[in-house]
């Protein structure tokens, strides 16, 4: 199961801070914009 998260590029840091903190395996990527991020959380 993943989940799939779009944010905008001002939260990037925070989100990446948080995931890392609580062991969640995830992949970001931009999104075709440029202006925000897609995480697929894996396991979620």
């Amino acid at each position: 199961m993943e989940t799939k998260v779009i944010v905008r590029k001002e939260d990037f840091a925070k989100i990446v801070a948080e995931l890392v903190r609580e062991g969640l395996n995830f992949t970001a990527t931009p999104a075709s914009n440029n202006d925000k991020y897609i995480f697929i959380i894996k396991g979620f």
